[in-house]
């Protein structure tokens, strides 16, 4: 059963062979940072999962069949996208672009349904393509579910229809919080350390603030409006931290730097250059 799991039980799921190709692939780093040794059959099947691409179902061209048989319909859950965010699987821009344009219609709009957890992975995928507008568009189907008169909670459905679903969803908020953290605010957990890839959201948004990431037992405060961010600690752990810039310059924390992506990372040399 995938992420959508409207479609039941199914075979050749491309979300399922991706997910089991990165848990190979992070068996076989975790062995070799612990010296031990891997399976050599890891690295093998994981260079290889099946994911096919089919040429019709869109009129755009080829994209990733949610499985074996998806023939277009709608979806309760996103899935394809999951391979993008959190998987992270390397494809062309081109494909990555169809599958967000193909499968988002298809699970967020006022047919299907509603704003759940997975959702969130096209507007997040889309900035990781530089592409905000469309991001913004994604994420503005969050409000769409919230309950502005009442308790200002996210519920299933959209707030026009009268009666369905739950009146306090979760997995909404959920859907949110990951818009904000691995999305406006680009957090992403790399081999090297904490990759940011700051975007201000839209709506009017001026400033973000995320006041306690925690990283290699500290915790940072990581602020960014439309021209600078700042990186500071709120708690210090055992090791220090160090920020490498897009110029590959090293930072002691705190740092104010222009608006750029930055590279949060446990220090490896004794000096700061």
């Amino acid at each position: 059963m995938t992420p959508d799991e409207g479609a039941g039980i199914v075979d050749d799921a491309v979300y399922t062979n991706a997910a089991a190709a990165r848990t190979l692939q992070f068996a076989s780093l975790a062995a070799r940072k612990l010296n031990m040794t891997a399976n050599p059959q890891w690295a093998v099947q994981s260079a290889r999962p099946y994911l096919p691409l089919v040429a019709n179902l869109s009129g755009d061209g080829a994209v990733h069949p949610e499985f074996r048989g998806y023939n277009g319909a709608p979806i309760a859950q996103s899935c394809v996208a999951l391979m993008q965010y959190p998987l992270r699987w390397p494809m062309p821009a081109d494909v990555a672009r169809r599958d967000l344009a193909f499968y988002q219609v298809r699970s967020s709009g006022p047919t299907t349904a509603g704003f759940f957890t997975g959702d969130s992975s096209y507007s997040i995928a889309w900035l990781a393509m530089g592409n905000k507008s469309q991001a913004d568009a994604q994420f503005a189907q969050a409000f769409s579910h919230l309950d502005l008169v009442g308790f200002s909670v996210w519920m299933e459905k959209f707030y026009a229809q009268a009666q369905g679903g739950a009146l306090n969803e979760i997995s909404s908020g959920g859907a949110f919080l990951q818009n904000i953290l691995y999305g406006y605010a680009g957090i992403s957990l790399e081999e090297e350390g904490v990759a940011i890839r700051p975007t201000l959201p839209a709506l009017g948004v001026t400033a973000l603030t995320l006041r306690g990431v925690a990283f290699a037992g500290s915790r940072v405060r990581y602020a960014f409006n439309a021209s600078h961010l700042r990186l500071e600690l709120s708690k210090a752990g055992e090791s220090a931290l160090e920020v490498m810039d897009a110029a590959g310059g090293r930072h002691a924390l705190p740092v104010a730097l222009p608006l750029q992506p930055v590279l949060l990372r446990v220090r490896v040399a004794d000096s700061i250059q």
